[in-house]
């Protein structure tokens, strides 16, 4: 593959990266085929010795992510630094396979305190108005499940926190073992 074709799908794995970042990959990526060109290595040779674009940029996605994760430490970066290090194969996927199970439990488990936070609305809705102590139970299990739908919350939340952290640090180890074994 000369350096044209080798520089088209480096890029074309990278689309997923802000311009000015892919842009200095890829300008890195032309700075190694002129140490190489002056050397005396042909454009195949260079591209070969480089290695797969497609998997160079998989992994180029996923580091970026990762350290994108280590400045944000949000939930949702983590998963995306999660993502983005399951795409690069198989061993990945079984490497991070604790760590997607948590995420699922964790994304299943946020369902609950928006049903507790909703639920007043349901029960207000069916309230009795004609029998004045049912209505005091009503607003009192209305207050109760709200008020129980935002501490859950709070503490998902900062469980969220804590599990973002957790899976970035694992995801890293991941990222660090599958390119070890690729190499």
């Amino acid at each position: 593959m000369d350096k044209r074709d080798y520089l088209l799908r480096l890029e074309a794995g990278l689309k997923r990266l802000p311009e000015s970042e892919r842009q200095d990959i890829i300008s890195d990526f032309e700075e190694h085929y002129a140490t190489g060109l002056e050397k005396g290595l042909s454009e195949q040779e260079i591209s070969r010795k480089l290695g797969d674009p497609g998997t160079i940029a998989k992994e180029l996605v996923a580091e970026y992510r990762i350290a994108a994760a280590e400045r944000d430490r949000s939930f949702s970066s983590a998963v995306r630094a999660v993502t983005a290090t399951t795409g690069i194969g198989i061993g990945a996927v079984v490497g991070l396979f604790p760590v997607l199970a948590a995420i699922c439990g964790f994304l299943l488990l946020c369902v609950v305190p928006i049903l507790f936070i909703l639920s007043p609305l349901t029960l207000l809705r069916t309230m009795p108005f004609y029998d004045r102590t049912d209505v005091l139970l009503y607003l009192f299990l209305s207050i109760t499940t709200f008020s129980l739908g935002v501490l859950m919350g709070a503490g998902l939340y900062s469980a969220g926190r804590k599990l973002a952290g957790w899976a970035l640090s694992l995801t890293k180890s991941q990222l660090e073992s599958v390119k070890g074994d690729q190499r």
